[in-house]
């Protein structure tokens, strides 16, 4: 039994020497890393404009990337709303 709590041991130093040294080599990529952006616009109808272009289910994002032979032009205007290729959240401060 105490066999089995070393090997755990070990192997669980292990994973956190992987996460560690997989979380540095995130950092140093020289990637920008953003995790809120705060946005003022100057007319409410901007922020609706906005809200409805970023309004599109994950489903259809997903199935638009994997099959986008069919919808070449939609397809392509997803892909320009992706930030660092990631998708936006867009939502109200208040």
């Amino acid at each position: 039994m105490n066999d089995n709590h070393e090997k755990f041991k070990q192997t669980l130093q292990k994973y956190k020497e992987k996460e560690a040294d997989k979380e540095k080599n995130d950092l140093d990529d020289g990637e920008p890393e953003v995790k809120y952006a705060f946005i003022t616009f100057r007319h409410m109808d901007a922020v609706d404009y906005v809200k409805k272009a970023y309004k599109v289910g994950w489903l259809r994002r997903k199935l638009t990337a994997c099959f986008g032979c069919c919808c070449k032009d939609y397809s392509k205007a997803l892909r320009k709303k992706h930030f660092f290729e990631k998708w936006l959240v867009v939502e109200d401060s208040c």
